[in-house]
C-alpha cells in the first residue's frame, strides 16, 4: 500500500514521516525527524521490535545506518498512512 501511495504522490518515501504528522512517536529524540517510509520498509529506523516495560520506546541507532527488525516502525508508518488517507486500509 505504501508503494502505491508513493506512486500516486500521497507520500514520498524519502520525506521524514514527521512532515506528515504532528504526533511525536518518540519524545525528545531529534533522530525521529530522520525516519522516512523507506527506512521503515528496510527495517532501518532504529526502533526496537516492540516496546515493553523493560524496553521502552526509543531509537537505538541512527536511522538508515543499519538493519534492525521493528514491528514498532510499521505501527508508526501505519499511523502516518491512516492520517494521510483518513482510514486504516482495512
Amino acid at each position: 500500500m505504501v508503494i502505491k501511495l508513493a506512486e500516486k504522490g500521497v507520500i514520498d518515501l524519502e520525506v521524514p514521516l514527521t512532515k506528515y504528522t504532528n504526533e511525536r512517536y518518540v519524545a525528545n529524540d531529534p533522530r525521529l525527524d530522520l525516519i522516512n517510509a523507506r527506512h521503515v520498509l528496510m527495517h532501518a529506523t532504529g526502533f526496537p521490535n516492540w516496546r515493553s516495560a523493560d524496553n521502552p520506546m526509543g531509537i537505538n541507532f541512527t536511522p538508515g545506518s543499519k538493519f534492525g527488525y521493528s514491528g514498532e516502525a510499521y505501527s508508526y508508518l501505519q499511523s502516518v498512512i491512516t492520517k494521510l488517507t483518513g482510514h486504516g486500509g482495512q
